[in-house]
C-alpha cells in the first residue's frame, strides 16, 4: 500500500468508528509514514500496538503565484505537482504568524490550483513571500469530544523538515475540543512544539515523554482551562518546557520532570491564573525554572507552587530560579527545594508586586530567608498564608469557560472519572 492509502485506511476506521457512536481504534506496530495529520473525531479513542511509530514525510514548500484573501479555499502554487490531495498544507507569508497562517488539507488540484479544506485565515501576497509548506501536525483534534491517544511514537522526522509555526504544526495540535486524553505519548524531532492546545477544556496529558523539538514540550493557551498536565517528561527541547499562554486558567501541574530545556522550566504569562504547580522536578534549564512573565495589562496570578525542586537552572542566560517581574500578585511558594549554581540571591521579584508569599521553603540545606530574594518595591510575606485560594480544575466556576462559548461546564468531578476511565 502507498502512504497515501495507509493514511487514508487509517482515517476512514476512525470516522467509520465515530459515525457509529465512538469506539478504539488500534494501529499495528512498524513505521507508518504520513503526508497530513491523522484527525481525531468525537468517541474516537487511538492506541498504537507496542512498537507503532507515526513519522511525518519530508516537507516541501513552493511560493504563491497569486494573492489571496481571507475565507478562500484556492491558491495557485509553482509547483503544484508537490501537494497530492490528502497532502497536509500550512499557508503563510512574512506578514502572518500563530492563528494568521493557515493549516488544511489539500481537497483537489487543477492546474497550478491547489484547494484545500479550511478557509484561509488570512491576506497572503507574493510580495511578502507567501508560500505553502507540506507539513502538518500527525494528530489533530478540531471542534472534538471525548476523545484520547494512546501508546504511540510521534516522529517529526526534524532532518527532512523545514522550519514552521511550532504551535499549529505541533506533534499534537487540538483547537476548541474537550475532554480530550493524551498518556503514554513519546513526540520527539519536531520543528515546534510537541503538544499545543488552544481554545480547550478539560485536557489531560499523563505520563507522555516530550524531548528534542524545536519548541515548546507542553503549550496549553487561548483561554484553555481546567486541565492536567501530570507524570511527564519533558526535556531538551529548544524552548520552554511548559509554556502556559494567553488566559489560560485552573490547571494540575504535577509529578512532571522538566530538564534541559532551552529556555524556562515553566513559563507563565498574561491571565493566566489559578494554576496548581506541585511535586515538579524542574533542573538544568536553559532559563529561569519557572517564570512569571512581564504582562501587558493582568499577569498570572493566584498561583500556588508546592513541593517542586526546582534547580540549578539558568545555564545560558539569567541568574534567578524564580523570577517574577512587576506587578504581580497572589503568588504562594510553599515547601519548594531550590538550588542554583550561582551566587547570590535565588528569587527576584518585580516592583510593586504585592501579596507573594513564601512559607517553609528551602535554598540548598537550609530555610529561604529574605536575603535570599531580591524584591525592592515589593510586599513579600515569610508567614504561612492560611487564607484558602481556589485554584486548579476542580475551583472553575461551571460557567467558566464562557469566553469559549461554552455556557455550562459538566462537573469537573464527571470529566475527570471519564478521562481516567477510556481505554
Amino acid at each position: 500500500m502507498t502512504m497515501e492509502s495507509i493514511q487514508f485506511e487509517i482515517q476512514r476506521n476512525i470516522d467509520q468508528a465515530a459515525a457509529r457512536g465512538g469506539g478504539t481504534i488500534t494501529l499495528p506496530a512498524g513505521v507508518i509514514m504520513l503526508t497530513d495529520a491523522i484527525h481525531l473525531r468525537n468517541n474516537v479513542h487511538l492506541r498504537g500496538s507496542a512498537g507503532t511509530i507515526l513519522r511525518r514525510v519530508p516537507s516541501v514548500e513552493s511560493r504563491l503565484l497569486d494573492r489571496v484573501g481571507f475565507g478562500h479555499y484556492e491558491m495557485s502554487v509553482e509547483e503544484p505537482e508537490l501537494f497530492p490531495v490528502g497532502s497536509g498544507v500550512h499557508v503563510y507569508d512574512k506578514l502572518a504568524w500563530g492563528f494568521y497562517t493557515t493549516v488544511g488539507t489539500v481537497t483537489g488540484r487543477k492546474g497550478n490550483l491547489i484547494f484545500i479544506d479550511r478557509p484561509f485565515a488570512h491576506d497572503y501576497g507574493p510580495t511578502n513571500g507567501a508560500t505553502a509548506i507540506r507539513i502538518a501536525s500527525i494528530i489533530e483534534a478540531t471542534d472534538v469530544h471525548d476523545a484520547s491517544i494512546g501508546d504511540l511514537v510521534l516522529d517529526g522526522n526534524v532532518d527532512e523538515t523545514r522550519d514552521h509555526d511550532g504551535c499549529r504544526a505541533a506533534g499534537v495540535y487540538l483547537l476548541r475540543s474537550h475532554r480530550i486524553g493524551i498518556k503514554g505519548v513519546e513526540i520527539k524531532n519536531f520543528r515546534g512544539d510537541a503538544i499545543s492546545f488552544q481554545a480547550c477544556t478539560d485536557v489531560v496529558v499523563r505520563d507522555c515523554e516530550l524531548h528534542h523539538n524545536s519548541g515548546i514540550g507542553i503549550h496549553p493557551g487561548s483561554g484553555s482551562v481546567r486541565y492536567v498536565m501530570a507524570g511527564n517528561q519533558i526535556h531538551d527541547n529548544g524552548s520552554h518546557g511548559i509554556f502556559y499562554c494567553l488566559r489560560s486558567s485552573h490547571s494540575d501541574c504535577h509529578a512532571n520532570r522538566i530538564e534541559h530545556n532551552g529556555d524556562c522550566g515553566i513559563s507563565v504569562g498574561e491571565r493566566d491564573s489559578h494554576h496548581l504547580i506541585r511535586d515538579n522536578a524542574i533542573v538544568g534549564n536553559g532559563r529561569a525554572g519557572i517564570e512569571f512573565r512581564q504582562f501587558v495589562y493582568r499577569g498570572g496570578n493566584y498561583v500556588r507552587l508546592e513541593g517542586n525542586r526546582i534547580g540549578p537552572n539558568c545555564r545560558t542566560k539569567g541568574d534567578f530560579e524564580l523570577a517574577i517581574t512587576a506587578g504581580h500578585h497572589d503568588l504562594y511558594f510553599v515547601k519548594n527545594h531550590l538550588s542554583s549554581a550561582k551566587e547570590g540571591k535565588v528569587v527576584q521579584i518585580g516592583a510593586g508586586s504585592s501579596s507573594i508569599h513564601f512559607y517553609d521553603n528551602r535554598v540548598g540545606d537550609r530555610p529561604l530567608a529574605v536575603a535570599d530574594v531580591d524584591a525592592p518595591g515589593s510586599e513579600v510575606a515569610f508567614t504561612e498564608n492560611r487564607d484558602a485560594m481556589a485554584i486548579g480544575p476542580a475551583a472553575l466556576e461551571l460557567d467558566g469557560a464562557a469566553h469559549l462559548n461554552i455556557e455550562r461546564l459538566a462537573d469537573w468531578s464527571d470529566s475527570a472519572k471519564k478521562l481516567q476511565e477510556w481505554p
